[in-house]
């Protein structure tokens, strides 16, 4: 798709710089390390269950996405490449309703709380826009109480369904939604949008 660059740099409120781009198949080392160094509670809430590895399989479903119906970006530390960066997320479009897709964030303990996941979020909101994908939906456990916080405060609207809460992000920006974490969504898609044309 000719309209995606090969990298972004962007400064995060606190001065991080943060490197965004496409997960790779070169990307495999870094992804167990980063699997690593997650907290039991993060894997438990990411993948809803006590994993304790990365099979072959989950590791070629993060690195091998086709940037079309499967989407998976990275948020990286461009002054330290020993560093297997700050996070990840990854939308995967719905066979039966192609104008939507499930999303989910990975984002290290030690880099949570920094903007970090807004920041992914407004990336894969444009990719999204641009593959004709209008809502976004993050399936999150019900305990997980500061993602459900976290999704609703940027508007999304959730809905617990059989033991797992829905929280749909319709992408439209003209929503008034009156929130800090909204205000730092919309700040973001401004001054990305245009790393995308």
């Amino acid at each position: 798709m000719h309209f995606i660059p090969e990298s972004i740099t962007v400064r995060l409120e606190d001065g991080q710089k943060v490197l965004l781009r496409e997960v790779r198949p070169s990307d495999r080392e870094r992804a167990l390390a980063g699997f690593e160094k997650l907290s039991v509670e993060s894997v438990y809430f990411r993948f809803w269950n006590d994993l304790l590895e990365l099979s072959d399989s989950m590791l070629d479903r993060l690195t091998r996405a086709d940037q079309i119906n499967h989407l998976v970006w990275c948020a990286l530390d461009p002054d330290n490449d020993e560093n297997p960066g700050f996070g990840a997320a990854s939308i995967w479009r719905y066979e039966d309703d192609p104008q939507m897709a499930e999303i989910s964030f990975t984002v290290l303990d030690e880099y949570q709380s920094r903007g970090i996941g807004t920041l992914l979020l407004a990336v894969l909101w444009i990719l999204a826009e641009k593959l004709g994908i209008n809502m976004l939906r993050a399936n999150v456990l019900p305990e997980n109480a500061r993602a459900i916080q976290w999704l609703v405060h940027l508007g999304g609207r959730a809905v617990e369904q059989k033991g797992i809460c829905e929280i749909d992000l319709l992408l439209d920006e003209s929503e008034d939604i009156q929130t800090e974490k909204r205000q730092e969504l919309l700040v973001w898609l401004d001054q990305l949008r245009g790393e995308f044309e």
